[in-house]
């Protein structure tokens, strides 16, 4: 893996700049560029809890209120990792009934995911289904039915940020084992809201924002109730609603709160520049939905917006030449993320580290075998046989002289034709090579193998791919060739006489 530093934007130290290369094969390299936000890497995702106010009072709002929500988690499920749980609360439809836990539903609720969705369909037909308006308005269970889904977000992913929206739009009538009571009974109402508060003051609020809305249409006493308990009920913004028209512009802008609170840099491009021993790989990007752009050894990726879980792209790299080596090489000549700053667009530019990698020499060998057959005979002692290798990319020829019954073997490092920067002793140009052999007198070929293989042509192909090549010569021994007889015979001489 090529070193790296992470690298403080100075002009904004909410980014942090990363830049790595891990070696995949002997000649590619993944090249992967890391933006980190100030809550990554541990922020990883965002789970949000709806709250709905659905008692009757809301008759003539539900409708309006509905489709905001679903177009609020239509948006908000686009931030990555995102997860929504949506809450329901009402109350008993008659004064004679008590307030309880089930006033308030997690309408989303199935039974494995806790509550929490993130799957747009499945939140939508939950609204359109599941909730139904009628009763009073038991603001208590609802708080604490959200400081039990807190606690199933803080299990199931401790490491994300959180977010309650609670909406309503009135004064709590009940509480959890309480009568139901009309609205103009003030003693109990603020007896009501003082539960609440207390209900909210149990919740570990520490990695939470609470947002509270209300669309209240009340006067006197009343109206000065409902604003305070929405005001204590948030830490992050309570918004007072006028009429129901302004349920969906409240909600965007509740979106674009959550966003900005997020997003650490906007119009953002990172460019890099492949230095020139190396080429990019042609639709290598991942994610894939991030797209690259590649102008001979520059490559860019458009990323938009960045919050602060950060962003992460990669590529990869291969060396032009695959014999190429160096002990330093850089991937880069240099890489930046240019972007704005989300509130005042300033421009800024930052700037990654460059990653030092190693570039291994290819390796390769031949070893020659010379095998003799005797033949039935004793050869002469010190015959030498020459072998020799012509050929490659540069058209080289090696000599070899070899002893009858013997191994001979060359280490070297491969290079291709143009290979530069030969920083290593003993190099052949890879190609296709003959093999020819001066074979002594008596003696004639009788086979040839490479790599174990007879050969009919005597040739060999050396590369990356086939570094080691073994050559076996088989030659066998030949009495009464040219000048030569090893074997001993007896003259003899007839006599024939003639007669006169």
């Amino acid at each position: 893996m090529g070193n790296y530093n992470k690298v403080k934007c100075e002009e904004s130290p909410r980014l942090t700049l990363k830049k790595e290369a891990t070696k995949i094969s002997a000649d590619e390299y993944k090249i992967e560029l890391t933006v980190d936000g100030p809550a990554s890497p541990d922020k990883t995702g965002t789970d949000i809890i709806i709250v709905m106010d659905s008692s009757g009072s809301m008759k003539n709002s539900m409708a309006l209120l509905n489709d905001s929500i679903k177009n609020f988690c239509s948006k908000m499920l686009k931030i990555n990792n995102t997860r929504i749980s949506v809450i329901d609360f009402d109350g008993p439809n008659t004064f004679s009934g008590t307030g309880s836990m089930k006033d308030a539903r997690i309408i989303t609720e199935t039974t494995t995911n806790g509550g929490f969705e993130s799957n747009y369909e499945n939140i939508a037909n939950a609204i359109d289904t599941k909730i139904s308006v009628a009763g009073a308005t038991n603001t208590q269970a609802a708080i604490r039915t959200v400081k039990n889904q807190l606690i199933v977000s803080e299990n199931s992913r401790p490491n994300v940020d959180r977010y309650v929206v609670f909406f309503t739009d009135g004064i709590p009538t009940t509480a959890i084992g309480a009568s139901v009571v009309n609205e103009d009974n003030r003693y109990k109402i603020e007896n009501y809201i003082k539960l609440s508060k207390i209900e909210f003051d149990s919740i570990d609020k520490k990695d939470t924002k609470f947002i509270s809305l209300g669309l209240l249409n009340y006067s006197n006493w009343q109206n000065v109730q409902a604003h305070e308990l929405l005001n204590y009920i948030q830490n992050s913004g309570f918004k007072d609603i006028q009429n129901n028209t302004d349920i969906d512009s409240i909600y965007t802008e509740i979106i674009n709160d959550i966003v900005l609170q997020r997003l650490i840099a906007k119009n953002a491009v990172l460019t890099d520049v492949v230095s020139k021993n190396f080429e990019i790989v042609p639709n290598s990007n991942e994610p894939s939905t991030i797209p690259m752009t590649v102008s001979e050894n520059i490559v860019s990726f458009n990323i938009g917006e960045i919050t602060t879980s950060g962003t992460k792209v990669s590529f990869r790299v291969k060396t032009k030449d695959a014999y190429y080596a160096n002990n330093e090489e850089p991937t880069n000549d240099k890489a930046v993320l240019n972007y704005n700053t989300p509130k005042t667009n300033i421009p800024i530019e930052g700037t990654f580290n460059i990653p030092i990698v190693k570039l291994e020499p290819i390796k390769g060998s031949i070893t020659i075998i010379k095998e003799v057959d005797k033949n039935g005979m004793e050869p002469p002692f010190g015959d030498t046989f020459t072998v020799k290798l012509h050929g490659g990319k540069s058209m080289e020829e090696y000599n070899f002289d070899l002893a009858s019954n013997s191994t001979t073997k060359v280490d070297f490092t491969l290079k291709d034709k143009d290979t530069t920067n030969l920083i290593y002793p003993y190099y052949l140009t890879i190609g296709e090579y003959d093999i020819k052999e001066i074979i002594p007198m008596n003696y004639t070929l009788k086979e040839i193998y490479v790599n174990g293989l007879k050969v009919d042509t005597p040739k060999f192909t050396i590369d990356k791919d086939h570094p080691n090549i073994t050559i076996k010569l088989v030659n066998k021994y030949d009495n009464d060739r040219f000048f030569t007889d090893t074997q001993s015979k007896e003259n003899q001489i007839k006599y024939n006489p003639t007669t006169q």
